[in-house]
């Protein structure tokens, strides 16, 4: 898959109105149980989901459109899987979400926005061991889920050799992707981007080149105690 910087892509009037709805849809389900920090309808809108839709409108994804598979890791409210699938509905997309609620609230979203996806209610480190999941995906999104040591170990498993994982993080990283470039390496992967497209968030980029040790990811809460680096 070939992904290029800088695209600008503009919404459509649908896209628009499913947007709006969707952060609607975050707003009042948050008042009932945490599915994010910020409590105000502009501000989930701006930076959820605008933030998640210029941050993956800065990279070209129109390599293989038709039949991209795509896997959201650590999902939380839907983030940013949902807004890709908005722009982008012919992706095939699969949420993975270890709190219950949120993947109800992930399948009620989607039902309401009309998208078709896969939701699993478990930990990453134990799905990526399942032969039907294990190096089988195009590209692997995550939002601010981990250190990227961590994510390098959670989310690496699940893309096919030339596959991609975009990370969607903060800013001020550089230290963090010094620490990364070990595991990285060691689970089969090569940064092949960084960069800050918005005044919120950086992405970082890596490419599968090689296949993870089977042994990898280790048993779940590890990679985020224990994170790989040099010793």
């Amino acid at each position: 898959m070939i992904i290029e910087k800088n695209l600008n892509i503009p919404l459509t009037t649908d896209q628009e109105e499913k947007i709006i709805l969707f952060s609607k849809k975050i707003y009042e389900s948050n008042k009932k149980f945490n599915l994010t920090g910020l409590k105000d309808l502009e501000r989930i809108k701006d930076i959820l989901i605008d933030e998640s839709i210029n941050s993956l409108h800065s990279i070209n994804l129109s390599s293989n459109k038709n039949n991209l598979n795509v896997i959201d890791i650590g999902s939380g409210a839907g983030i940013p899987g949902i807004p890709l699938k908005i722009i982008n509905d012919d992706f095939q997309l699969t949420f993975i979400e270890s709190n219950r609620k949120k993947c109800e609230f992930i399948a009620s979203a989607c039902n309401d926005l009309g998208l078709e996806v896969d939701i699993i209610n478990d930990r990453a480190e134990i799905i990526a061991h399942k032969k039907s999941y294990r190096e089988k995906f195009d590209l692997i999104l995550s939002r601010g889920v981990a250190n990227l040591s961590t994510l390098a170990e959670i989310t690496l498993p699940f893309a096919k050799i030339g596959g991609s994982i975009i990370s969607i993080k903060g800013l001020n990283i550089s230290k963090e992707i010094i620490a990364s470039e070990h595991s990285v390496k060691l689970l089969g992967g090569d940064l092949f981007f960084y960069m800050t497209p918005t005044k919120y968030s950086s992405i970082v980029g890596w490419k599968k080149i090689d296949s993870t040790p089977k042994k990898y990811p280790r048993k779940s809460g590890t990679p985020q105690k224990d994170p790989l680096s040099l010793k």
